[in-house]
């Protein structure tokens, strides 16, 4: 179950192509349409539809006599650990972050939760496809992005009108499906940082009513300048493993706080400055990975620092 019919199609083909049979749907209504007589020996579930529809739909599921025993496969993500360890206690049998979702991963993965003997191994068609979903991505990707950006400056001059939530739909979509596809290509630092920008516009389509803050419009279009980067310079390979420092630096404790909390989500080592001055100590003291730095600041703002 994928919203996304563009997305489904990639994993259905990589899975059919595997020795599966497989049966698709992206819309919540008819997915709870067919669960009375559905009869699966897996279940692949995207746990990152709106408005929480992916965990509504696992509860569904295992509320099903016919479905308790199905093994459900979670296409999750690594930014909202939360979210996935709920998902797992409430039924789910294993996740899978997009992040981190190869062509051979899911089907190794869907082979072992499915729990049906395959006359064959993994075949050379899987590596096959995984370097067409790269060619493709890389060719067509400077120019997605860059329309990408040109939505979410749109959506940053009317963030609170109807437009701009439709704005805002348009751009949530776009960057799962880049997720999804750099993910299945093996393109990991694409994967990884599309996969953090999906975290935070699932958080805000979440629980938001208002449009995103100014901040958060502009840490969205940096982090799609960093996307147009990795593309551009070629260094879209794997992720790197290791845990890496990040100097936080800005003068809004809240902001700084809460991106202290993603940052340990991911797995990284964050350590937050609200003073300038301070941060230039920590600079001379220790080595840092990455600086995030806000722009308005007193007594220095960001450019002096």
């Amino acid at each position: 179950m994928d919203d996304d019919s563009s997305t489904a199609d990639l994993y259905t083909k990589g899975l059919e192509q595997a020795g599966f049979k497989t049966s698709s749907v992206s819309d919540t209504k008819d997915a709870f349409k067919a669960l009375p007589n559905l009869s699966a020996d897996l279940i692949i579930l995207d746990l990152m539809l709106p408005k929480g529809g992916g965990f509504e739909l696992l509860e569904a599921i295992r509320s099903d006599s016919r479905q308790k025993e199905t093994p459900v496969l979670l296409l999750s993500n690594a930014y909202l650990p939360e979210l996935t360890q709920k998902a797992l206690k409430a039924g789910g049998n294993k996740a899978l972050p997009r992040s981190e979702c190869t062509s051979s991963e899911l089907i190794s993965i869907s082979r072992q939760l499915a729990r049906v003997e395959f006359p064959r191994g993994p075949e050379q068609g899987e590596a096959e496809l995984a370097e067409q979903l790269r060619k493709t991505l890389l060719d067509n990707g400077s120019n997605e992005l860059a329309a990408l950006k040109e939505q979410c400056l749109k959506y940053g001059e009317a963030a609170r009108s109807e437009e701009g939530k439709a704005s805002l739909e348009i751009i949530y979509q776009t960057v799962r499906f880049l997720s999804a596809r750099a993910g299945l290509a093996g393109c990991g630092k694409v994967a990884q940082l599309s996969s953090a920008l999906e975290a935070m516009l699932f958080d805000h389509l979440l629980r938001a009513n208002g449009g995103m803050s100014v901040s958060s419009v502009q840490t969205l279009v940096q982090g799609v300048e960093c996307l147009e980067w990795l593309f551009s310079s070629g260094n879209t390979g794997p992720a790197e493993p290791r845990k890496a420092k990040v100097l936080l630096v800005d003068d809004d404790a809240v902001t700084n706080r809460v991106n202290q909390v993603a940052l340990k989500r991911a797995n990284y080592d964050p350590v937050s400055e609200s003073n300038p001055i301070a941060a230039l100590i920590a600079l001379n003291k220790g080595a840092f990975d990455l600086v995030l730095l806000d722009i308005n600041m007193r007594p220095m703002n960001g450019i002096e620092l």
